[in-house]
């Protein structure tokens, strides 16, 4: 699964990677992921194979969810996953006619 940070109908790309660096895509953290666990209402209803189209408004709470989540990550690869994903959240919130675009595997 990957997410991706839309402005329209333009997608994102270079964006600052809290590691250091740039990314356009989130991802590596699907095996966190709460499906169906009404504790995460968002994230809770992202399924592997799903995509979906979040909207400015589900920032916060979004961005309130994976700072529950991130210290469940095993490893790195899922820590930087989750992290890119709360920046990607974080850059929507404040992004005119901006969207998350999920896409599933």
């Amino acid at each position: 699964m990957q997410v991706f940070l839309y402005q329209g109908a333009s997608h994102i790309d270079r964006i600052a990677d809290p590691a250091g660096g740039t990314f356009d895509a989130a991802g590596d953290f699907d095996r966190l992921l709460p499906t169906g666990d009404a504790a995460y209402p968002i994230l809770g209803r992202i399924g592997p194979h799903d995509d979906l189209d979040l909207d400015p408004a589900t920032m916060p709470s979004l961005i309130a969810e994976i700072d529950r989540l991130l210290p469940t990550a095993h490893n790195e690869r899922e820590r930087r996953g989750l992290q890119r994903l709360r920046t990607l959240a974080d850059l929507c919130s404040r992004t005119d006619n901006g969207s998350l675009i999920i896409v599933g595997d």
